[in-house]
C-alpha cells in the first residue's frame, strides 16, 4: 500500500518514527531496530544522539524474545 512505498524510500521518517516510539516506551529496541531497517547498533548510536536513553534488558517476555532475535543481526 502507499503508506509502506512511502516508509521503504524515507529512511529518516522510519527513524523518527521508531525512535519516538521507542522513547514513549510504546516499542521495544528490537522492534525499533525492525521498523527503521537499520542495524542495532546503528539505531542505538542514533538514538543517544537524540537524547533518548537505551532502555537496558527487557521488560516484558515479547521483549525478550525481540531482542534476542536480533542479536544475530
Amino acid at each position: 500500500d502507499a503508506m509502506r512505498t512511502i516508509l521503504a524510500a524515507k529512511k529518516d521518517l522510519r527513524i523518527a518514527i521508531a525512535s519516538v516510539l521507542y522513547k514513549e516506551g510504546k516499542i521495544s529496541l528490537g522492534k525499533a531496530v525492525e521498523i527503521a531497517d537499520v542495524h542495532y547498533e546503528e539505531l542505538k548510536k542514533i538514538l543517544v544522539e537524540k537524547g533518548i536513553k537505551i532502555r537496558r534488558g527487557a521488560s516484558t517476555p515479547k521483549e525478550l524474545e525481540e531482542e534476542l532475535s536480533h542479536l544475530g543481526s
